[in-house]
């Protein structure tokens, strides 16, 4: 238990000063290189930060060669002999009684080990239970408030732009009321949940091409790795510092994949699209 501690806390110690260097290279790099690389950067430094555990062995165990040396019979100056038994000795053997030490009795100790991991096993089922009961309400939301999208016309583009972007596999797509912009939830069974209310078909076709592209991109599943990082490492804050630059980078690395394929006059409207969304995000969750 005292060596997974210390290996979790050198593993930590050592993702934070990776962090550090992302963070600096993306300040000071700007948009010099493209969010993809960083989303490939940060899944890299998760997967590593995903296994608290060391991958080297403990110690390397060198084998020495057996050396035999020769000497010469007439350089032989002393030659052992062994010593002859003593005699026995007639009459009753004394028997000396070994003092034997008093027995103690061990009650229950919990070693500061124990005590650290434990308060480290709490922090992390805590993170863990808060998103999923965040994760939970959400989708009960969904099952009494959304409901499949049968509308022939949204479908028909929702199918269109999935054959734009060669999706093999399609998320399903949903409809539900008090939502503020289209959103990708579900790693298992993802769904993309399209607002109730009726949107522009251009500003509709624009948000269905930017939530396909995450799942085309599979920045669902680079977020999910990231909350269970985050549940390893709650107690390290560059660790949550990462996951707001996560967020930030899977969001660029779409809207550089979608903008890639648009022409030059769709550019602009998809970024008022874009800034329009996120607009309505900030205004409130459900």
């Amino acid at each position: 238990m005292e060596t997974f501690l210390l290996d979790l806390l050198a593993l930590s110690f050592g993702g934070a000063m990776v962090i550090l260097v992302l963070l600096l290279l993306e300040r000071v790099g700007g948009l010099q290189y493209a969010a993809r690389w960083r989303c490939l950067a940060w899944l890299l430094l998760c997967l590593r930060l995903a296994l608290p555990m060391s991958l080297l062995p403990d110690h390397w165990e060198l084998t020495r060669a057996p050396i035999q040396v020769e000497v010469p019979a007439d350089r032989v100056l002393y030659q052992y002999t062994p010593p002859t038994q003593p005699q026995e000795v007639q009459g009753d053997p004394v028997q000396i009684d070994q003092p034997t030490e008093p027995q103690r009795e061990e009650g229950f100790r919990i070693s500061r080990s124990q005590i650290l991991f434990l308060v480290w096993l709490l922090g992390g089922l805590t993170v863990l239970t808060g998103n999923s009961v965040r994760h939970g309400r959400f989708l009960a939301y969904l099952r009494r408030w959304g409901w499949p999208e049968e509308e022939e016309e949204i479908c028909d583009l929702f199918h269109h732009l999935s054959h734009r972007l060669k999706l093999q596999k399609r998320p399903a797509l949903w409809s539900c009321v008090d939502i503020r912009s289209p959103m990708l939830v579900g790693v298992l069974r993802p769904r993309l949940i399209l607002p109730a209310e009726d949107m522009d078909r251009e500003a509709l076709a624009y948000a269905i091409l930017h939530e396909l592209t995450h799942f085309k991109s599979r920045h669902i599943w680079l977020k999910a790795l990231v909350l269970w990082v985050c549940a390893l490492h709650w107690f390290n804050p560059l660790v949550w510092r990462m996951a707001r630059a996560v967020e930030r980078a899977t969001e660029l690395d779409c809207d550089e994949r979608v903008l890639q394929s648009l022409s030059k006059e769709h550019r602009a409207a998809y970024s008022r699209t874009i800034v329009d969304a996120a607009a309505g995000w900030k205004g409130g969750n459900p």
